[in-house]
């Protein structure tokens, strides 16, 4: 059965990743019934409706290719538990690696250097065993809503950038064998790949060729700046929306030793609820349980990577850490959603993703962390500006968006340079900020149709670099001052502004540099225009830890009043966002505290008759706390 004619449960799912606190990755070998049930019902105390499940590799083929039955029994066994329980499961047959380590089958030695988990006959027959047997043992339980095959994939046997460096082929072919193998033996449930969406790994052509029902992103993402840092799963799931699917976060969390436990508490909030918003079908934190330091913490993983022991949500003596306290919160307030009736409205504001970010192309180099980076900025930019974007790739059409962002870019690809022009010439604002590239080979915009597009002229000298000086500063309509890092860059080159002229008329400045340089400029075009940036302002931007704090936001708002768009509900503070669902004929409106400041004014426009629905983290009624977060309910709006 092909992907999509099957579907995740119809509700938004609250989960965790599991394993037993009496054993870890090897509960399977130490199954104590007592311990998993106490764990379960804590876990539905908790708020939970769901739970990720894994069969660890050399537990369950300890001599490949034979399976232990006894351990796929006790998996079934489990099931029967977490059904009593009222807990649904997403099992992983395939899990090799976990938690910092890489665990071959029992037998493979040594030869796993040489041989791929994807192609060697071998190998893939004990996969295909290994998955096989787990899904016929759980596929009459009542308990399972889905399959997800593998654990980190990428991490275990590479992916194109990782590690092994597989071709793309070899994955796609291995992933459709796999999933496969679940449908051969399950039709009637969906599955996923446990791929994380890792750089390397196919996921959109997975998701085009129907291998996956759903997209599963892992994030755990750090940055010096905290709004970056706080929209991190924000643009990850925008990116899993552009593959066409569902998606589901599949794994997100901190350990006791990167987050305190109130800290914690607050960003499980945050990140439940930006799932929500952003349209995924569930959210699964890593993980259910702490595990002792002095027994689980002395095998690996854990002995080597000791902060893997802390990212429960319950603690090793199996008390509750406070999240469980906002995860019923979370409960109560999903609970109270008709969840089949909600949509997220479609953006009209579309950040575009260059192929560069994902593809590798002949004789091309580029930094492919920086690339995201400045993704990155440049959607917490359009949200501190108020508009939730989306993430579209190069061949995504731009029917429908009033706001087209290309920002800090050097290459696209030819018919996407076209389609620009042609979407400004039907009505759409597009703006493109200018980016020479990393290196001092191949420099400058790779834009073919630069004059038509802009309506400017550049006056670049070959093989020289325009830079920006020290601060860039801006006059006009739009106004910023920034550093731009030019003195400590170790490619300054990257930082280069673009020198232009007006080539076209109708050309308007907007802004102007602090040496009086044409720096932004508004080009009319058919029914809409262009609007273009002559410095990478977001790469000066994403390298500050207040990248974020700068108000440079303004610029993306006087883009948004060009492009005719207004926030559906103003917050009138950067650091508070206001996203909308669609509910029948009602708006609920999540409006949450982004930033980590003690308290922000609550200033948020909403009609008196709105609905107070969920509020939590704020210390009074006009104000937000950390991570604080408000829902409210505006009826018939439609």
């Amino acid at each position: 059965m092909s992907a999509g004619a099957v579907k995740l449960p119809p509700r938004f799912l609250l989960g965790a990743n599991y394993w037993s606190r009496a054993g870890g990755p090897r509960m399977w070998e130490r199954f104590d019934e007592a311990v998993v049930k106490e764990e379960l019902r804590a876990l539905k105390a908790a708020g939970l409706d769901s739970l990720r499940v894994f069969a660890f590799a050399p537990s369950m083929m300890p001599h490949p290719p034979a399976l232990d039955e006894g351990r796929l029994a006790l998996m079934a066994r489990f099931a029967d538990l977490a059904a009593e329980a009222g807990l649904s499961l997403f099992p992983s047959p395939l899990v090799g690696h976990m938690s910092g380590e890489n665990y071959g089958f029992p037998g493979q030695g040594a030869r796993n250097d040489d041989r791929s988990l994807y192609d060697d006959k071998e190998l893939r027959a004990w996969q295909t065993a290994l998955v096989g047997g787990v899904v016929r043992a759980l596929a009459g339980k009542p308990a399972v809503a889905a399959w997800i095959l593998s654990n980190e994939m990428p991490l275990w046997a590479g992916a194109v950038g990782l590690q092994s460096g597989a071709p793309p082929e070899d994955v796609i072919a291995w992933a459709r064998a796999m999933t496969d193998v679940v449908r051969a033996a399950d039709p009637t449930r969906p599955v996923g790949t446990g791929d994380g969406m890792m750089g390397g790994w196919p996921t959109r052509a997975l998701a085009a060729d129907g291998v996956v029902d759903w997209v599963g992103p892992h994030v755990y993402y750090g940055d010096v700046d905290p709004l970056r840092h706080a929209f991190g799963i924000d643009f990850q799931l925008a990116r899993a929306r552009a593959c066409g699917r569902p998606v589901v976060l599949e794994e997100f969390g901190a350990s006791s030793t990167q987050a305190g436990e109130a800290e914690h508490a607050a960003y499980v909030r945050e990140s439940v609820l930006t799932s929500l918003a952003a349209g995924a079908q569930g959210a699964l934190v890593w993980c259910a349980s702490d595990f002792d330091r002095h027994t689980l913490g002395l095998e690996t993983p854990y002995s080597h990577h000791a902060f893997e022991l802390g990212f429960g949500l319950l603690r090793s003596d199996g008390s509750e850490k406070p999240v469980c306290e906002e995860l019923r919160a979370l409960r109560a307030l999903v609970d109270a959603i008709d969840f089949p009736t909600v949509t997220r409205p479609r953006a009209r504001v579309a950040l575009v993703a260059s192929d560069w970010l994902e593809r590798s192309f002949p004789f091309s180099w580029e930094d492919k962390g920086g690339l995201k980076r400045a993704l990155l900025q440049a959607f917490v930019l359009a949200a501190q500006a108020g508009f939730d974007a989306d993430v579209v790739n190069e061949d995504d059409p731009l029917d429908g968006y009033a706001l087209v962002l290309v920002p800090s870019t050097q290459k696209l690809r030819v018919p996407t340079w076209h389609t620009l022009e042609a979407a400004a010439r039907a009505g759409a604002t597009i703006y493109w900020s200018y980016f020479s590239g990393e290196n001092e080979f191949h420099q400058g915009a790779w834009c073919p149709n630069f004059t038509a597009l802009t309506g400017l002229r550049h006056r670049l000298r070959y093989g020289c670099f325009d830079l920006p000086g020290e601060r860039l500063t801006l006059k006009g309509q739009a106004v910023l001052s920034v550093p731009t890092g030019q003195q400590h860059h170790a490619a300054p080159q990257s930082l280069a502004r673009l020198p232009i002229e007006p080539a076209l008329a109708g050309v308007e400045s907007l802004a102007v540099d602090g040496d009086g340089n044409l720096a932004i400029a508004e080009h009319r075009l058919g029914a809409g225009r262009v609007v273009f940036a002559a410095h990478p302002i977001e790469r000066y931007l994403m390298a500050r830890p207040d990248g974020s704090a700068r108000d440079a936001h303004r610029i993306y708002r006087l883009l948004a009043e060009e492009a005719g768009l207004e926030p559906d509900y103003e917050t009138h503070h950067p650091d508070v966002q206001a996203r909308v669902l669609h509910a029948g004929a009602d708006d609920l409106v999540i409006v949450q505290h982004r930033g980590w400041t003690a308290s922000v004014d609550d200033a948020s426009e909403l009609p008196r008759e709105a609905e107070l629905v969920y509020d939590r983290g704020n210390p009074s009624a006009r104000a937000f706390g950390p991570k604080g977060a408000r829902v409210w309910r505006v009826r018939g709006v439609r």
